[in-house]
């Protein structure tokens, strides 16, 4: 679990890109204490999967396969079906805030 004021004090946020209704999604540029950027984006599952290549899995990085997307459509269709709203979180490295992302 990451704790807001823990991650401001480790990180300084460099950009965002606040969230839109048709990107469905808002995205920030954080920058460490060596550094080294980071991209974060939240939102809409159905938007950040297909952008995904891998997953955490117990802070273990895997490679996503199509069997695992599979699995993971099938729960947000559960999650849906019991009315829950669900939203994705994705990160990556990066130089600059992509104004596409």
């Amino acid at each position: 679990r990451i704790m807001k004021q823990g991650l401001l004090v480790d990180h300084h946020i460099m950009d965002e890109i606040p969230f839109d209704s048709e990107r469905k999604r808002m995205s920030v540029l954080l920058a460490d204490a060596e550094g080294n950027k980071l991209l974060y984006s939240k939102g809409a599952p159905d938007v950040l999967l297909p952008l995904c290549t891998h997953y955490l899995d117990s802070s273990i990085t895997r490679r996503l396969t199509p069997e695992k997307i599979e699995q993971i459509q099938a729960t947000l269709m559960e999650m849906g079906d019991a009315a829950l709203r669900v939203l994705a979180v994705a990160y990556r490295r990066v130089d600059t805030l992509p104004r596409q992302v």
